[in-house]
């Protein structure tokens, strides 16, 4: 089968994003409340700016499908909509030239000889990853069939660090993940949180922090060490690291590379029909750029948010007179809606090497 490609067009503020899949297979039912569904995660978490309240994403599938919701074969499109795109209409016309730090708006002015950094702000936002997130439950709803599953959780927010080297989620813990805007499993964990995004809020400040992502079901033999371009974990963190925000992964244990061989590596219990058991999973799934069988995960680490309700200094990217950055609605804290978004990009990767085998 040919590789499965998607494709993301669209403007944070214009009137619709828009998303191609190639090569997805026929003969697939497709929820369209799953998609949405999504779509709605990726939308909530503790945090989030006015944007969301405004917004109500929903997928409006062009082609590929049939009158039952059926892929056909040929490449799938949609789109959607931005109900923000009517309240902007005139507020992308004026000139902005206030670079934020921490944002991609003047390195992008100046690779693509900008003058108006509003241009690079709208195609650089996070708004994009909506696309992505729609684009994942295509792939996710595939991969059912083979029972593989994706989780994403925060593991910590400042300086509070969560469920240290937790690589496997219970029932229980899926229903009440799937409740909580701040994306974790317990009430005194959501309390922290809390109190913390509250803090900033008051401070006008932002904050980023750390989310774990879990993929179950994988059998032993995903990804190759024969070329430095099949190997698993680079494949998922180039997937990873394309996601705003994301600025590090880690694979496996945190405490994998401060301690002996004899006592980080995972023992081998058994071997039996080509599945390998092991006595733990401190390498994350993955060993030798190939999957071991026992559950991939790793963690993301997310930087703050750059917009900022008490903005920093910065300069006029003309005159050069020192100012302060640009203020406008926008998020305090996303780790919960970045963790949807790794989840799909997750899924296009194991997709594409399901289809190898």
């Amino acid at each position: 089968m040919n590789k499965i490609e998607f494709f993301t067009a669209g403007e944070s503020h214009g009137p619709c994003l828009t998303g191609i899949i190639i090569n997805f297979p026929s003969g697939i039912k497709i929820s369209l409340d799953k998609i949405n569904n999504e779509l709605s995660r990726r939308q909530r978490g503790y945090g989030r700016g006015g944007r969301m309240k405004i917004e109500n994403d929903k997928i409006i599938i062009t082609s590929g499908f049939n009158s039952k919701n059926i892929t056909t074969g040929a490449p799938v499109s949609f789109y959607i909509e931005n109900l923000d795109f009517e309240n902007w209409k005139n507020k992308k016309e004026h000139d902005i030239t206030t670079p934020r730090p921490g944002h991609a708006d003047i390195y992008g002015a100046i690779k693509y000889n900008e003058k108006n950094i509003r241009n690079i702000i709208e195609r650089s936002s996070a708004r994009e990853t909506a696309v992505r997130v729609a684009c994942g439950s295509f792939f996710k709803q595939y991969l059912e069939k083979e029972k593989i599953e994706f989780y994403s959780f925060v593991t910590g927010i400042g300086e509070y660090d969560f469920y240290k080297n937790k690589c496997d989620i219970t029932e229980k813990e899926k229903q009440f993940l799937f409740k909580s805007e701040f994306g974790v499993f317990d009430k005194e964990t959501e309390k922290i949180i809390k109190n913390t995004v509250d803090l900033a809020v008051k401070n006008k400040d932002s904050l980023g922090g750390r989310i774990r992502v879990i993929i179950k079901g994988v059998k032993t033999g995903l990804g190759s060490y024969v070329d430095f371009r099949e190997r698993l974990e680079a494949k998922l963190g180039f997937a990873m690291l394309s996601i705003p925000s994301v600025k590090g992964i880690n694979f496996g244990s945190m405490d994998y590379s401060y301690k002996t061989g004899r006592e980080s590596h995972d023992r081998i219990i058994s071997i039996r029909k080509n599945t390998v058991k092991h006595s733990s999973n401190n390498a994350g799934g993955i060993t030798g750029g190939i999957s071991t069988g026992e559950n991939i995960w790793f963690d993301l680490f997310i930087k703050p948010v750059p917009t900022l309700m008490s903005p920093l200094e910065t300069v006029e990217m003309f005159t050069g007179q020192k100012t302060l950055a640009l203020k406008e609605r926008a998020d305090v804290w996303i780790c919960p809606a970045a963790g949807v978004v790794a989840e799909a990009m997750a899924a296009y990767v194991i997709i594409n090497e399901k289809n190898k085998i």
